[in-house]
């Protein structure tokens, strides 16, 4: 799994909840060496350390799935960035070449839109870099979504439900515009990466809705595997109507 984003958006804190989820959860590599124990993933990260800085990859088995998180460096959407995200494109560009990651999370923040769109020209470049097929197999991630600050809207304070679907829907329009397929439909996943995060009756670290949010992730995680995997045996199948085609599977992820 290729993690993506912008910097800041809490990519490398999302992989350290999802392996903290279970302590059979190992090893972390970087560069093809190193180490990160269960036991410090789920710790916060220093935000005064700066960001993910080459691409890492993570390995763990969480809840018996074997899971494998690549993380990369982040992206900046001010036109400042631009000669910093000509190198982080190089690496997302090998990467995504290199591991043929089965599936994209693409991890934004959930409480802190970028003004006026501006994660457009970021993801247009991810696709001029890797190609449209990027994002056939994306779940996007919304970080920070048990945040208490909701932003406002000009009717008034927003709420939680209403603020999601929202935010949900501007950001499936912008991956569209940024692939050039207006039939996409990503699954959305909301995460909140927070060791304080809030917790039910169960000790499940819960998004105010009420829903498990890493439980949620893994179902989103395996489903989308198993149809990718069912869509390449039809591709390879000479009988299969619609050879060659490809299709989103976010109308079926969406009900999970």
């Amino acid at each position: 799994i290729l993690l993506i984003g912008l910097t800041g958006t809490g990519k490398t804190q999302l992989i350290r909840s999802l392996l903290s989820m279970d302590s059979s959860s190992s090893s972390d590599e970087r560069a093809g060496s190193g180490s990160c124990s269960s036991s410090d993933a789920s710790q916060p990260l220093d935000v005064f350390n700066g960001g993910t800085k080459h691409v890492e990859v993570a390995t763990g088995c969480v809840l018996g799935i074997n899971l494998t998180l690549i993380d990369t460096p982040g992206l900046t959407a001010s036109a400042a960035g631009t000669a910093a995200n000509a190198g982080v494109l190089r690496a997302l560009k090998k990467a995504f070449k290199q591991h043929q990651p089965d599936l994209v999370l693409y991890v934004d923040r959930f409480d802190q839109p970028t003004r006026a769109g501006g994660e457009l020209p970021v993801l247009q470049a991810v696709t001029n870099a890797c190609g449209p097929h990027i994002w056939l197999n994306t779940i996007v991630a919304l970080t920070h979504a048990g945040s208490a600050q909701i932003p406002r809207s000009e009717q008034g304070q927003q709420s939680w439900d209403g603020y999601s679907q929202q935010r949900s829907q501007l950001l499936q329009l912008i991956i569209r515009s940024a692939s050039g397929d207006a039939r996409l439909m990503n699954p959305i996943a909301f995460v909140e990466s927070h060791p304080g995060c809030k917790r039910n009756a169960q000790g499940l670290a819960i998004i105010p809705s009420g829903l498990p949010w890493q439980q949620h992730m893994l179902v989103l995680i395996v489903s989308a595997k198993l149809l990718a995997d069912a869509e390449a045996a039809l591709q390879m199948s000479p009988e299969a109507p619609g050879q060659g085609k490809h299709h989103s599977w976010g109308w079926w992820l969406d009900a999970c």
